[in-house]
């Protein structure tokens, strides 16, 4: 038999990507995704079954099926605070590198929508190594920077996250070249159009750079925080007028904390877990290699 129909959010659109799944007596027995018109199609012995859509930020819907033809599924986002716009720019990078354009972001090419993953870390706790010297022995951060990026670490990851913080964070002269450490350190940079700072985005051996030129209209503290966002991997997003964002790309950098649109979409993308592909769930039997992605963060 043949199941088929559209997946999509009432007064919205089409859904992409959304995982529509056959299953009797609890086997799942076939699957497949919706294209960019929300379109799936299935096939099955013939039986009934119970046919259910899920895809992240929406309410899961079923319906019982026992004869080809159409079913259609309207679902509805599991908060308002959900935009599916905002998930693919702030998770899965489509403000910056948007489907079908040229993007030097990605160290091969960036790579389909359909083909990109959530870049979240494994552990939702990672460790930072504070830098107090460079590798020529000249002191580097102030003594407030330092105690500004001591307190700013544990809160911007339980709100990105979702989860305690139990990491550690250490002040040295060196970089600390273990998994699940993040290397925080200065770069210099005083020529027209330089960064504010720069980061390797969802990485396990992660590192932060902030500009110690930093040019007119860069703060530390709210660069720092944006850097984090990319560290723990977090992409930019372009906001509204509504709710401004860390995250934002510059003319949208007003808010200095982390909107709730912004800790919403973070907490969801490290509920659905790294690894997840946007297009056809997790991967499965095991884990793809993710293309390296360092990000520089222009002045607003």
């Amino acid at each position: 038999m043949r199941i088929y129909g559209e997946v999509y959010e009432s007064r919205v659109g089409p859904i992409e990507g959304a995982l529509v799944s056959a299953e009797r007596d609890g086997i799942a027995v076939s699957g497949s995704t919706t294209d960019a018109s929300g379109f799936y199609e299935i096939f099955a012995p013939s039986a009934t079954y119970k046919v259910t859509v899920v895809s992240p930020g929406y309410r899961s819907a079923y319906e019982y099926v026992s004869a080809s033809g159409r079913q259609n599924f309207s679902i509805r986002p599991e908060s308002p605070l959900f935009r599916r716009s905002f998930w693919k720019e702030l998770v899965f990078n489509d403000h910056d590198c948007p489907e079908g354009e040229e993007c030097n972001w990605y160290e091969d090419g960036a790579p389909p929508m359909n083909d990109r993953h959530i870049r979240t870390l494994v552990h939702p706790s990672p460790n930072f190594n504070l830098r107090t010297h460079d590798d020529a022995g000249e002191p580097t951060f102030s003594a407030e920077h330092l105690r500004l990026m001591r307190n700013e670490i544990p809160r911007a990851l339980e709100l990105l996250t979702g989860h305690p913080y139990r990491g550690r964070i250490s002040q040295s002269g060196a970089h600390v070249h273990r998994p699940n450490w993040i290397n925080v350190t200065l770069f210099f940079d005083s020529s027209e159009g330089a960064s504010c700072g720069r980061a390797r985005v969802g990485h396990a051996y992660g590192w932060i750079e902030m500009n110690a030129l930093a040019p007119d209209g860069c703060r530390f503290s709210k660069t720092f925080r944006h850097e984090i966002g990319h560290a723990v991997g977090l992409f930019h997003t372009e906001g509204d007028e509504y709710q401004p964002t860390v995250m934002g790309v510059p003319g949208y950098w007003e808010s200095w904390d982390f909107s709730e649109r912004e800790v919403y979409h973070a907490q969801l993308a490290y509920r659905v877990g790294r690894y997840y592909k946007y297009s056809q769930g997790p991967q499965m039997p095991g884990p793809p290699d993710l293309p390296l992605v360092v990000v520089e963060c222009p002045r607003p």
